[in-house]
């Protein structure tokens, strides 16, 4: 990723986390893979991968966008780190799934980043507590000095494989989420995500 692509951004911290919610917003599209990029692609790409692709899956974003986040504010300098809420099954989906905020310093308040749903973003005051429906199992930290922009997540935790990774959770599994993923790939949810979101990305007070 060439850096000269990448504004400086100015202000308070929380404003500079705005500027970059805006700025990752249009520089990566949300748009619908196919099967076989959703296998290659889905919760294995770094922050700078993300990046110089300009897009991702808009089912789960949520990982890619706060990778980019953190390489954002590592490189203003902002005391981040990222948030990764592991959520137990729920009616509509019976299974373990993974949640990812980014939390930061702003005048010596944490304040965090949520990509709640669909093009909505929830910047908020204090710690990520829980998601607003789904029951938790647990919430794992990793400080801004452990997040490399070049590699992915299990990479970030030291595994070799996402398999690996896996173990750290109490049952969530990549690959019942991506069969799941594959199910619902089809075009009257991609034509329905598209007519939800016509307006573009909204920044929202929590």
């Amino acid at each position: 990723m060439n850096s000269e692509t990448i504004p400086e951004f100015k202000g308070t911290n929380l404003q500079i986390a705005e500027q970059i919610v805006i700025w990752a917003n249009n520089k990566i599209k949300k748009v619908r893979w196919t099967n076989e990029e959703i296998d290659r692609n889905f919760g294995k790409r770094s922050a700078v991968q993300t990046l110089e692709e300009g897009n991702t899956f808009y089912m789960g974003p949520c990982l890619d966008f706060n990778l980019v986040f953190s390489f954002l504010m590592r490189k203003q300098d902002i005391p981040h780190q990222l948030v990764i809420e592991e959520q137990y099954p729920t009616r509509n989906f019976p299974f373990n799934r993974l949640h990812f905020v980014t939390e930061f310093q702003n005048r010596g308040e944490i304040t965090y980043i949520d990509n709640e749903k669909m093009n909505i973003t929830k910047i908020g005051r204090g710690y990520y507590i829980r998601h607003s429906t789904n029951p938790q199992a647990q919430i794992i930290r990793v400080p801004s000095w452990a997040i490399e922009p070049n590699k992915p997540l299990h990479e970030i935790f030291g595994f070799r494989s996402v398999e690996d990774l896996e173990k750290t959770f109490k049952g969530y599994s990549s690959k019942v989420q991506i069969e799941r993923m594959k199910k619902d790939n089809n075009e009257e949810n991609w034509n329905r995500y598209v007519e939800a979101t016509k307006n573009g990305p909204k920044i929202c007070p929590d």
